[in-house]
């Protein structure tokens, strides 16, 4: 009976110290520079009124736990942030023309790995 409690014990700790604890169990703080999501952090004012459907997107809160925010001071590039687009959740819609939003603090040295999830409905050429 010990034996197999030390068995459990043992597992249960190696299970806790291997564990991920950034956003979606996903690195951590350390070895995410930044982490947005749509359904978490976007806001249509500098960070006060979380975004409602069809709002332009002002501030979008990085979920990392390293405060690196995205902002967008001019209105008339700011993405558009929609309620249920892809699996009932959330998105922040970038028009292809002049919508962005920026962080001028995340440097990167000669090393980064992004990675998106994006839907085109339509493509506007045959390699966008």
């Amino acid at each position: 009976m010990i034996k197999q409690l030390l068995s459990i014990a043992f597992i249960s700790s190696t299970l806790v110290c291997l564990s991920q604890t950034g956003p979606a169990g996903v690195g951590s703080s350390a070895t995410n520079v930044f982490w947005l999501k749509a359904d978490a952090g976007v806001f249509n004012d500098l960070g006060v009124t979380l975004a409602t459907n069809t709002q332009t997107v002002r501030q979008w809160n990085d979920q990392s736990g390293n405060t690196k925010n995205f902002i967008e001071g001019t209105s008339g590039q700011r993405p558009t942030f929609r309620t249920s687009v892809m699996n009932g959740m959330p998105a922040v819609r970038f028009d292809g023309s002049d919508d962005r939003i920026t962080n001028t603090s995340i440097t990167s040295g000669n090393n980064a790995t992004f990675y998106a999830v994006v839907n085109y409905s339509s493509l506007p050429s045959s390699n966008p």
